[in-house]
């Protein structure tokens, strides 16, 4: 799919293709309409990655945003008791926020101090490495261009032909019935088998875990077969007790 910025510049009688909000929404109502069975939905905005690997801040910031209304949909669609909606990613990116811009300074702008050592503008937003570094020559003067052009790449201290990602830890959010599971600092494979003990799915499909057996007893359903792989339930909709379990995922 194409960027969401890009495909706001076009008129409206021409974009052909549906938002992450418009897709989230029709994938859970389509899911729902089986009440006897819950389901597991991955959405992911594979976007904001591809923005930031192109060194163009702000066509990521936009998919954030369209992640953000996709995630506010979901909450007003499903019902906390009995759902666990998951938001998280899998690594951070090279872009930094730096500098002493003032309170209201547009994001994608410029600081008002200009650097003290070249004396030349810089950006709020920018890149250790991505294809906007200069290659063999000074940092170019962009005191005359618009940083909040839909396609400007932000300045970078080492060019690459893409940005790479960077190691600083990433959050986790959840909402809803087991959400108290994802509290704290985890190795990021833990998501994935909190996930699969909130919805008693593959390896937590026995008897073991109180809130399983409970849900077991409640809705009179056969326990699920053990899953010798954990990303399986990712691509199966089962029975499961959380009855629905959404994990955005950026």
């Amino acid at each position: 799919m194409g960027f969401h910025l890009d495909n706001l510049a076009l008129p409206e009688s021409s974009r052909k293709e549906p938002t992450l909000t418009e897709m989230t929404e029709k994938a859970i109502k389509i899911l729902q309409k089986n009440q006897e069975q819950g389901f597991f939905l991955l959405v992911e905005s594979s976007n904001i990655d591809k923005g930031h690997h192109a060194g163009v801040a702000a066509k990521s910031l936009y998919e954030t945003l369209q992640l953000d209304e996709a995630v506010t949909l979901a909450l007003t669609l499903t019902d906390a008791d009995d759902t666990l909606i998951i938001v998280t990613a899998d690594h951070s990116h090279a872009m930094s926020m730096v500098g002493y811009p003032s309170r209201g300074n547009p994001i994608l702008g410029k600081v008002e101090e200009p650097s003290d050592v070249d004396f030349l503008p810089f950006t709020t937003l920018l890149y250790a490495i991505s294809p906007g570094a200069s290659v063999n020559a000074s940092r170019e003067d962009i005191t005359s261009v618009d940083t909040s052009g839909a396609d400007y790449r932000q300045q970078a201290a080492v060019p690459r032909s893409k940005s790479p990602h960077a190691g600083e830890d990433v959050a986790v959010y959840a909402h809803g019935t087991m959400s108290h599971l994802f509290r704290g600092v985890y190795e990021q494979t833990y998501v994935a088998h909190a996930a699969a003990f909130a919805a008693c799915i593959g390896t937590h499909t026995d008897y073991n875990s109180e809130h399983c057996r409970q849900a077991h007893a409640a809705a009179g359903a056969p326990l699920l077969l053990p899953s010798d792989s954990m990303s399986a339930f990712v691509y199966v909709i089962v029975r499961v007790y959380v009855s629905a379990l959404l994990v955005f995922f950026f």
